[in-house]
């Protein structure tokens, strides 16, 4: 009723222990680990790599390209001295030239 009902247990996940003998981890203490150690403050903060920028990268999106959300939007960018625009399709800045309009999509994907 609502969800959908399984006949399986959650999947399970082989983990050596420490005598060698294969020991099973639910998904639930796999994203508990994965929590924790996302949490740990040895990982480091992402900061923007637009110049003169300090605000970090907190969405893992963000991150992973390494420039904040406030440069993804903005139409226009000076990166190493070329005023470049952020294509979202891509993930990467562009020359202006790239651009067909003053969207943020370059028109090698627009083609």
């Amino acid at each position: 009723v609502g969800g959908r009902a399984s006949l399986f247990p959650p999947p399970a996940t082989a983990t050596a222990d420490l005598d060698g003998t294969a020991a099973f981890a639910t998904t639930a203490v796999l994203v508990k680990r994965r929590r924790a150690y996302r949490a740990l403050p040895s990982k480091g903060r992402v900061y923007c790599k637009i110049e003169g920028c300090v605000v970090p990268c907190d969405t893992s999106y963000s991150a992973r390209i390494k420039v904040c959300p406030e440069h993804t939007k903005i139409p226009e960018v000076v990166l190493m001295g070329v005023a470049s625009r952020f294509c979202h399709k891509c993930s990467k800045f562009h020359d202006l030239n790239a651009f067909e309009s003053s969207g943020h999509t370059c028109s090698v994907w627009l083609a």
